[in-house]
């Protein structure tokens, strides 16, 4: 029993890297805030490579993507350093496996559950605020920190539920700003 039960975990988890999802490619050593922008209208089309959404990041942490908010139910998404290896070449490395969250779903990235006392790490925002492209941005947002689990933890972001839900109140003065920040550990 034992062994199967570990024979289908194996096989869940590489068939959620073979799965289309998203690829996030970093500047070398980003930290913090990275927020998606989902904008059919605006924006940079979105690259396919090897079957996967691939989303560049820059040191801004905003990205437009010209798309609706799409995830990939069931798979795993990547998160990867660009960096210069010793002869000059252009490679990339994964991330510290704690700056991010294994999630079973692709597209939203947080390591905890969103609380009043915790605060979040990550999340989606029907609106977008920080990055939007102006006064009435129709996309919607994802918000999620890069970093380790100490400094995700400091940087998460107030949130307020509906009293007596956790059904939580959108507040888009409460966005994080996105961007790489000095690592502060």
């Amino acid at each position: 029993m034992l062994i199967t039960t570990l024979v289908m975990l194996m096989s869940v988890s590489v068939h959620a890297k073979k799965l289309p999802h998203y690829v996030f490619v970093l500047p070398d050593g980003y930290i913090g805030w990275i927020q998606v922008v989902f904008d059919p209208n605006h924006g940079s089309p979105v690259v396919v490579e090897k079957g996967n959404a691939l989303v560049r990041v820059g040191n801004d942490g905003i990205v437009h993507l010209k798309t609706y908010h799409t995830t990939f139910v069931g798979s795993t998404d990547e998160f990867f350093y660009e960096q210069r290896d010793a002869n000059g070449r252009i490679i990339r490395k994964a991330l510290p496996t704690d700056f991010t969250c294994s999630i079973r779903n692709s597209g939203m990235d947080f390591c905890y559950e969103p609380s009043e006392e915790r605060g979040a790490d990550g999340f989606t925002a029907a609106r977008a605020s920080v990055g939007k492209a102006g006064p009435s941005s129709e996309g919607s947002s994802w918000f999620f920190f890069i970093g380790p689990p100490a400094l995700r933890a400091k940087n998460a972001v107030r949130v307020t539920f509906e009293p007596g839900t956790k059904k939580w109140m959108d507040h888009p003065e409460n966005d994080p700003t996105p961007g790489r920040i000095k690592n502060e550990q």
